[in-house]
């Protein structure tokens, strides 16, 4: 049986934040999550939307900033709605739809964001068919991020001195692989209901693409047995590359998952599996309150 002993004071644990395209709001959620159980966090893993969310947490905003932030970023790219966009032959012939570098480069350059010692990022090189891991602080932080996140077809690939790179989470959806002990991953799974709001042409097309592959995919991408914590953030309802969701549903995810997350630190604390950050003294601001946030706020 799990005690707390497993966790000495001062014991840290890592975090991965999964792919799921629009289900990043359920990142945000999570990571409010870890806020408040004040988990003692060492390393953050994020392929595809975990690296976006990553890099934001890393360089200090707050998740309740970033909500702010994703709700008002233009995540749901026009391209995207438009069914006549595929037909287009000059974006089939780029490699995709949106130019993800360029999208990547306005949030590096508008909330001056960097590459942190505790962040990876995760993502693969499409012609030899391996993950490409960024880690440390001497990388393009722009090129990393908007690899991690370069859907195929949706997204035109990356150009880097790795090679082409695309989506961290063609080769691992959840990068736990890469944790050096134990960690508390942030699955964000698969559709396998009904959307609760109505959709978009191209939106229904991709919801309906995943529910119908999603027990192949959760198959495909199962974790193996291991000792990491793994939470279920995402409601069911949701398919990664629903870009056109209502604001409503975004808060809605976000909620969804903090409480969900909520519930499952407080067993894992509770049975020694997750540590957590001594209470700071009164008065004491730490260097996370003095961040990034208050600046761009």
């Amino acid at each position: 049986m799990p005690n707390s002993k497993r966790n000495r004071s001062g014991s840290t644990i890592e975090v991965v934040l999964g792919a799921g395209g629009i289900k990043l709001f359920c990142l945000i959620g999570f990571l409010r999550a870890i806020v408040k159980k004040r988990v003692n966090v060492n390393m953050f893993t994020g392929a595809s939307a975990g690296s976006l969310a990553g890099l934001f947490f890393t360089n200090g905003y707050s998740p309740e900033k970033m909500l702010d932030i994703f709700l008002e970023e233009d995540l749901r790219n026009a391209a995207v709605r438009n069914p006549l966009a595929f037909l287009n032959p000059f974006n089939m012939l780029s490699g995709g739809l949106i130019d993800i570098e360029l999208f990547a480069g306005k949030l590096v350059e508008k909330y001056d964001l960097t590459a942190q010692a505790n962040l990876r990022i995760l993502a693969y090189n499409v012609l030899r068919r391996e993950p490409v891991v960024f880690e440390g602080t001497d990388y393009n932080v722009v090129k990393a991020v908007g690899a991690s996140c370069a859907v195929p077809i949706v997204m035109k690939p990356i150009v880097h001195k790795a090679g082409i790179l695309m989506d961290g989470g063609i080769h691992d959806i959840n990068p736990h692989r890469w944790a050096k002990g134990r960690a508390i991953v942030a699955n964000l799974g698969f559709a396998k209901e009904l959307p609760n709001e109505w959709l978009s042409p191209m939106d229904w097309y991709f919801h309906l693409l995943e529910m119908t592959c999603s027990s192949v995919l959760d198959w495909y991408f199962k974790m193996p047995a291991s000792q990491h914590v793994v939470i279920d953030v995402a409601p069911k309802s949701v398919a990664g590359l629903t870009f056109s969701l209502s604001e409503r549903t975004c808060r809605e995810m976000e909620q969804y998952a903090f409480h969900v997350t909520c519930r499952q630190l407080d067993e894992g604390i509770a049975n020694g599996l997750i540590p957590v950050k001594k209470r700071a003294s009164a008065g004491v601001a730490s260097v996370s309150q003095l961040s990034k946030t208050e600046k761009s706020a």
